[in-house]
């Protein structure tokens, strides 16, 4: 049986919402002002193709990107975007994670950060 929402709840799915969309626009802001149009079309490719496939090995995904060329160009490809130090958790992910926290956390608020290797 199916969950009746309420008044409440709808509101906070919109806030719920709302949120989803600014981190998305967050994370698509930062990443663009570190890839060229052609690495954020492949990211989105590869991205999309991990969420379908559910694939994260290189040569599956390889076997899957829709390219136009041989299966090995497409492997090398993928190895050589996934190299790139453009998507270095310094350069690219520690900036994005400093900005949800600057938006989320309260200045002055304590904050425990826990990071699992």
């Amino acid at each position: 049986m199916g969950r009746i929402y309420g008044k409440k709840d709808s509101v906070s799915l919109r806030e719920s919402d709302r949120e989803i969309k600014m981190l998305l626009q967050l994370y698509r802001n930062t990443i663009e002002s570190y890839l060229t149009p052609d690495q954020l079309i492949t990211l989105e490719i590869l991205v999309w193709l991990v969420q379908n496939y559910q694939q994260i090995k290189i040569e599956r995904l390889a076997a899957y990107l829709p390219l136009p060329i041989k299966y090995e160009s497409r492997r090398r490809r993928l190895q050589r975007f996934l190299k790139l130090p453009t998507l270095s958790i310094s350069l690219l992910w520690l900036p994005i994670i400093q900005k949800v926290i600057e938006k989320k956390i309260k200045k002055k608020q304590r904050l425990y950060i826990v990071l699992d290797r």
